[in-house]
């Protein structure tokens, strides 16, 4: 179930006791799968509730059985999550989601079974991650992803260590033709990864930084 999009649209502003705009929302007239029509909020051209109405919801949490009693499950949970980076203006990352046009496409926006069918349950101490992070979430399979030359999935289940490892800021380091991040560089090494990234903020050659054994320190041994 999801709404269709019927171009009428209001627009909402907020005055302060000075008559100052403070804020505004934009509702739009929405048509529901199942026959319900009614004004919706639209935020980032979309309604801000995808799944449809309420009744409509409703049947979806009985459907997928991942929110019994209203507390999601670890996997719906991060299906959750995944949509708000890009869809809600308060959460944290959706300023740089939206500057870098880092979206969910339509099958796993519109769907959890979607998700959960192409993902499968969350395992324990992992969470969602993008295998590529100059791409959004992309499941690889729908219209939307085809439209714009996706035709793998973007996403995978990640620990920390390999999601740490993946992020945008990561700096790489090339040594005997075997390329890692400086993280991945300190384990190898087992070198605490501080240690390393000191070096570099220091103005040491990354290589150097990787490749140079850490002072040891020697053990003082008290005399009685």
């Amino acid at each position: 179930m999801s709404w269709t999009q019927t171009g009428r649209i209001v627009k909402r502003q907020f005055f302060n006791d000075r008559g100052v705009v403070t804020g505004g929302i934009t509702m739009e007239w929405c048509r529901c799968d199942c026959g319900v029509e009614k004004w919706v909020r639209i935020v980032a051209g979309k309604p801000h509730n995808s799944i449809g109405c309420r009744a409509c919801f409703a049947k979806r949490k009985k459907t997928h059985g991942h929110c019994p009693g209203g507390k999601g499950s670890p996997t719906y949970k991060s299906w959750m999550a995944m949509r708000e980076r890009s869809r809600r203006p308060n959460n944290p990352c959706y300023q740089r989601y939206r500057e870098l046009g880092l979206n969910v496409c339509d099958r796993w926006q519109n769907s959890f079974e979607a998700f959960f069918a192409d993902m499968g349950e969350r395992p324990a101490g992992k969470s969602l991650d993008r295998i590529d992070n100059n791409s959004g979430y992309d499941c690889g399979k729908c219209d939307d992803c085809r439209s714009r030359g996706v035709t793998k999935c973007n996403c995978r289940w990640a620990d920390a260590y390999v999601q740490q490892s993946n992020r945008s800021d990561s700096v790489f380091v090339t040594v005997d033709g075997q390329t890692l991040t400086v993280s991945q560089w300190a384990r190898k090494k087992n070198v605490h990864k501080t240690v390393l990234f000191s070096r570099i903020r220091r103005g040491w050659d990354p290589v150097t930084a990787v490749t140079t054994e850490p002072r040891r320190k020697k053990r003082r041994v008290k005399h009685l």
